[in-house]
């Protein structure tokens, strides 16, 4: 086996057998490789046409009109093979195969490496044997024994193929199979496998590049739409920094002010005043007035010296229903009143 025959299986390398034998199991596929059955030499027939004369774009139309005079009968299948203008064709017909089966095969003699030099050699074939003559490094005949051809059997091969050289029978050789055919094949289309997986990998690169780059065009969008919008929202910071600075200022400014009107006393002294004044028993009369923080003391003079009355004229009018009242021995009461201690607050009820 060659190096190129030891190297792991490309990805797209056909599996091949024999017909009737186990698929794969004389060259084992590729990962992606399809079934590909090889057609032995003794179920072949071999024809040959050059078409060197003709055009290159005219001798595969050329090679497929020929090839319909070769036919056996039908159902035989046809495999054409091309060296330079030189058209090879290998008919087989399947035994018990439907249209479907041996769908994609290539005969036997494809695999097996051409010579170094030109000339007669023999080779063991799967089936039998086979005589070939080389000439330019191309293959200009064919023939398959069951055995190895006898003296006579192997002039008479040589001399069909006009050979004029030396006539001895050359020793058997038994050659492994390659992994692609010494010719081309006559598919407008084909490619060999090592051409199939270079494509599928170059492809497969290159739709890895474009989905990496249209992730990369996303983040760069999306940098750019965010610089924008932070943009956006610098320049409305910007416009509305003086009216957050005035409202900052204002409130900074209720809140002084709500803080000095805590400090003052819930009433006045004159609101105070007229309030006691109006729950005062008749005839009675302010003699002294002295307010202090959380206490108010009032001297009334006149009107009914018990001071259970006084304390009863306050009982429903808060918050003057907390008072004591002490009578000071000369005709006089002092009415002493617990005040609130802070100011009501905006909203709330007295």
């Amino acid at each position: 086996m060659t190096a190129m025959q030891k190297r792991p299986r490309a990805l797209f390398s056909p599996g091949r057998s024999l017909p009737g034998e186990t698929p794969g199991c004389r060259q084992p596929k590729g990962l992606l490789g399809a079934q590909e059955w090889v057609a032995p030499r003794r179920e072949c027939q071999y024809r040959q046409q050059d078409f060197s004369a003709l055009p290159p774009r005219k001798r595969l139309a050329a090679a497929k009109l020929a090839a319909a005079r070769f036919l056996p009968q039908p159902g035989a299948r046809i495999h054409l093979a091309w060296q330079g203008g030189l058209a090879h064709y290998w008919i087989w017909t399947p035994e018990g195969g439907g249209e479907a089966d041996y769908r994609r095969w290539l005969p036997e003699t494809l695999l097996l490496a051409p010579p170094v030099q030109d000339g007669p050699r023999l080779l063991a074939l799967s089936q039998g044997v086979e005589g070939q003559l080389w000439r330019s490094g191309m293959l200009v005949a064919s023939q398959w024994w069951a055995r190895q051809p006898s003296d006579a059997e192997w002039l008479n091969f040589l001399r069909a193929s006009a050979w004029a050289g030396d006539a001895a029978m050359p020793a058997l050789e038994a050659l492994e199979w390659l992994e692609r055919p010494w010719a081309q094949s006559g598919r407008r289309w084909a490619m060999d496998v090592d051409t199939a997986e270079r494509a599928a990998w170059i492809a497969a690169g290159c739709l890895l590049l474009a989905v990496l780059g249209w992730q990369i065009a996303s983040l760069l969008r999306w940098d750019a739409a965010a610089r924008e919008e932070a943009a956006r929202v610098d320049a409305a910071r910007a416009r509305t920094a003086p009216l957050q600075a005035a409202r900052e200022r204002a409130e900074a400014t209720i809140a002084e002010i709500q803080s000095l009107r805590d400090l003052e006393p819930a009433y006045s002294d004159y609101e105070w005043m007229a309030r006691i004044a109006a729950r005062l028993p008749q005839g009675a009369n302010f003699a002294g007035w002295a307010r202090e923080p959380g206490k108010l003391r009032v001297l009334v003079r006149g009107g009914d010296p018990d001071p259970r009355r006084a304390i009863e004229a306050f009982l429903d009018a808060p918050p003057f229903d907390k008072l004591t009242a002490t009578p000071t021995g000369s005709g006089d009461m002092l009415l002493e009143f617990e005040l609130p201690a802070a100011r009501a607050t905006e909203g709330s009820s007295e």
